[in-house]
């Protein structure tokens, strides 16, 4: 919002209003790599560390709904649609994602738990069902025009408190160290990636003033939503 008065206001580059909250939505989305890391190498609370990452990940899903939505939004700008529509559409896509994830995760807990798979000669089928069944969830998504990482990530937290424990010793092994590496090597690719791209790609410098407004907005409000939670925890803190 504030970049969208920066504009009435003719401080940064003017953009529709629907364009301020698509931006918003695409840099709300929080990346605690490293955050995360720091807690690991220091050992610290295991709490800590899951409010952190739950945090994160929840706001990554309430960004991709938000940026699908406002996107919706814009391709049909013609049509007029009013506030109540675009809610409904946001959560249409958030719930409906979940839903699926979620319905997903479910299956795939009833099937390791009463298909047998933890016998030796199908321990490799049993991993196998592992992987594909967040893929599943992500086409299952896709397909029904929903969000597919939304979507994926309920599946993942569903089978990692009701799927992985009917696993076998083994497959928990196994499908953990794999999805270890997997987390790795995607972190790593991603920043890769970027650096490939900040050297490589041309860069346009006529839109100074918006980067300028944008980052000086995000500072500004980071520190006033920093101040106000920390009295509010100190308030609420006192009282208990």
């Amino acid at each position: 919002m504030l970049v969208y008065l920066g504009g009435l206001t003719f401080l940064m580059y003017k953009l529709p209003l629907v364009e301020c909250l698509m931006f918003g939505a695409l840099i709300s989305a929080t990346d605690p790599v490293t955050v995360l890391s720091i807690f690991q190498e220091l050992g610290s609370d295991v709490n800590l560390y899951a409010l952190v990452f739950g945090e994160s990940v929840l706001n990554d899903a309430m960004a991709i709904s938000l940026y699908r939505t406002m996107s919706s939004v814009r391709s049909n700008a013609a049509g007029g649609e009013n506030i109540f529509m675009m809610i409904l559409q946001f959560l249409e896509i958030f719930v409906g994602s979940m839903s699926s994830g979620v319905g997903v995760g479910f299956i795939s807990s009833l099937l390791f738990k009463y298909a047998g798979l933890d016998i030796d000669n199908l321990q490799n089928l049993e991993c196998c069902l592992f992987v594909l069944f967040p893929y599943f969830s992500y086409m299952l998504a896709e397909g029904l025009g929903l969000s597919g990482i939304v979507s994926i990530l309920f599946t993942g937290m569903v089978m990692k408190h009701y799927t992985y424990s009917n696993l076998s010793d083994n497959s928990q092994r196994f499908v953990s160290a794999f999805f270890h590496l997997l987390s790795s090597l995607a972190e790593t690719f991603v920043f890769i990636y970027m650096g490939f791209d900040i050297a490589m790609e041309e860069h346009s410098w006529s839109h100074v003033g918006f980067i300028i407004f944008s980052i000086v907005s995000f500072v500004l409000l980071s520190h006033i939503t920093s101040w106000v939670y920390s009295i509010l925890c100190l308030e609420f803190g006192s009282l208990t």
